[in-house]
């Protein structure tokens, strides 16, 4: 599975102050439509960017459908970040 999520690009003032614009707290909704056999689902997280780098996890209670989103976050705020987890059972 491959995701592609990017941010709203950065305004003049947040590219002329690099990666730590972007620094904070971020929501997050991760929306992944059906695709052959596999369910679609929408998740929502809670994320932070420290030092231009984005962070964000979630995992289900009982420990399953675990979820971890990665990346860099440039100064001009576009980015591919890199998703990995686990899934349980299917409904």
């Amino acid at each position: 599975m491959k995701q592609k999520t990017a941010l709203a690009p950065a305004s003049d003032a947040a590219r002329a102050s690099g990666t730590k614009a972007f620094d904070g707290n971020w929501d997050v909704t991760l929306n992944c439509p059906a695709s052959g056999k596999a369910q679609g689902f929408t998740r929502a997280l809670a994320a932070t960017v420290t030092n231009g780098v984005f962070h964000a996890e979630g995992q289900n209670p009982g420990g399953s459908n675990r979820l971890e989103i990665d990346g860099q976050i440039p100064a001009d705020g576009k980015t591919t970040l890199s998703a990995r987890g686990t899934t349980g059972a299917s409904a």
